[in-house]
C-alpha cells in the first residue's frame, strides 16, 4: 500500500509539519516556502526531530502543485496563516484565488482534504466560496468554517492570536467527485502543459560576415517585445516578454529577459554566441528557465531580430511551430 502524501504550503519555521510527520509517521509530507531564511530554520528543525518522511522544496506553492504533483496523488493540503493581503488593491495576490482552487481540486484525490487556518474572517469565507464554486467540494465538518479544532497543532503565530483573546478561523473543505480542469488555466499556470523532458529552444543563425556584436547590442531593441492577452475570464492572464538589458562582449551578447505567463514570471539570459555555422541563440547555462511556451516564443523573437539586423538566415531551430506561426506579421 503506497503511503499518503500531504503538503504544507508555507511551513514557517517548520513546527507544523514535524507534528504532523510524527504524528502519522507512515505518510509523506511535502513543504514548501518561497522565504529562504525561514527555510533554512524549518530545516534545521526538521532535521533535528530526525523525521524522515517530510520532504521540503524552496519554491512556491502553486508551482510545487504544477510541478511536483500528478492528478490526484494529494490527500490533503494544509494552509496555514496565508498573508491575508487585507487591502483591496493586494487581494489578487492572495494565494487562494479563483485559479488556486482548481489547481488544487486537480491534484487532490477522492476524499482529500483542505485545511486552511487564517485570523482574516473574511478570506476563510472567500475560500469557502471559491471552492463551492468548483462544484467539487463539500464541507469537511458540519460546518466549513469553525473558530476551534480540537487536535489541530497551533503554531506560534496561532498561540499569539489566541492569547490576545482574538479568534482563529479553520476552513475544511473535502473533495467529493472528479473535476476537469478548465481550459483556462493552462493559460495562468503554463507550467501545467509541461510534461517533463521538454528541451530549451535554441537556434543556428547562419552569417554572410563576422557578426559585429557591439553594433548588435546598439541595435537591439530593449523594453517590451511582445504583449498580449492570453485570457480575460475569470482571471487576466497575459504573456508579456521584456530585454531589460543588453550586455555586449567581443563574443558575443547576453540579454536579460524576463518572460510573464499569467501567474508565472521567469528571468533568465539569452545567450547569443559564435556557432560553427554563424550565431547560436540558446539559454545562458548560469540562469534557469523552464521550457514554457513564452519561453519558446522569446527565442524566437530574438532570433527574428538577429536574423533581420544581421542578414543571417536561420538555419535550425527547436522553437516550437506554433511560436513562429505567431510571428507571422509581427516579427
Amino acid at each position: 500500500m503506497k503511503s499518503k502524501v500531504f503538503l504544507e504550503v508555507g511551513i514557517g519555521n517548520g513546527e507544523f509539519i514535524v507534528w504532523a510527520a510524527k504524528k502519522d509517521p507512515q505518510s509523506t509530507f511535502v513543504g514548501v516556502e518561497v522565504c529562504k531564511k525561514v527555510f533554512r530554520d524549518a530545516q534545521k528543525r526538521v532535521a533535528k526531530a530526525g523525521v524522515k518522511n517530510v520532504k521540503l522544496f524552496l519554491m512556491e506553492g502553486t508551482r510545487a502543485l504544477c510541478q511536483l504533483f500528478k492528478e490526484e496523488s494529494l490527500s490533503g493540503v494544509y494552509l496555514n496563516f496565508p498573508d491575508p493581503w487585507a487591502k483591496k488593491k493586494q487581494k489578487k495576490r492572495r494565494f487562494i484565488n479563483k485559479a488556486s482552487v482548481w489547481l488544487i481540486a486537480s491534484r487532490l484525490k477522492i476524499e482529500g482534504f483542505f485545511i486552511m487556518a487564517t485570523d482574516f474572517k473574511e478570506y476563510a469565507e472567500e475560500t469557502v466560496e471559491l471552492f463551492s464554486a468548483t462544484g467539487a467540494f463539500s464541507s469537511l465538518w458540519n460546518t466549513p468554517i469553525r473558530n476551534e479544532l480540537p487536535g489541530y497543532y497551533l503554531t506560534k503565530y496561532a498561540r499569539k492570536w489566541l492569547s490576545q483573546g482574538l479568534p482563529l478561523y479553520f476552513v475544511g473543505l473535502k473533495k467529493i467527485k472528479h473535476c476537469e480542469v478548465p481550459s483556462w488555466l493552462y493559460s495562468y499556470y503554463p507550467l501545467l502543459k509541461l510534461k517533463g523532458g521538454e528541451s530549451l529552444p535554441e537556434v543556428v543563425l547562419s552569417l554572410n560576415k563576422k557578426a559585429d556584436f557591439e553594433r548588435l547590442a546598439q541595435t537591439l531593441p530593449k523594453g517590451t517585445l511582445w504583449e498580449e492577452e492570453l485570457v480575460k475570464e475569470p482571471l487576466l492572464s497575459k504573456c508579456v516578454i521584456k530585454v531589460l538589458e543588453i550586455y555586449s562582449k567581443k563574443d558575443g551578447l547576453l540579454l536579460d529577459m524576463l518572460v510573464s505567463e499569467g501567474e508565472f514570471v521567469q528571468r533568465f539570459f539569452v545567450k547569443i554566441a559564435p556557432h560553427s555555422e554563424g550565431l547560436i541563440l540558446k539559454i545562458h547555462e548560469a540562469t534557469s528557465a523552464e521550457p514554457t511556451e513564452g519561453v519558446h516564443l522569446a527565442m524566437a523573437i530574438v532570433a527574428r531580430l538577429c536574423e533581420k539586423f544581421l542578414n543571417a538566415r536561420i538555419e535550425r531551430s527547436s522553437c516550437k511551430k506554433k511560436v513562429w506561426q505567431k510571428l507571422e506579421g509581427r516579427y
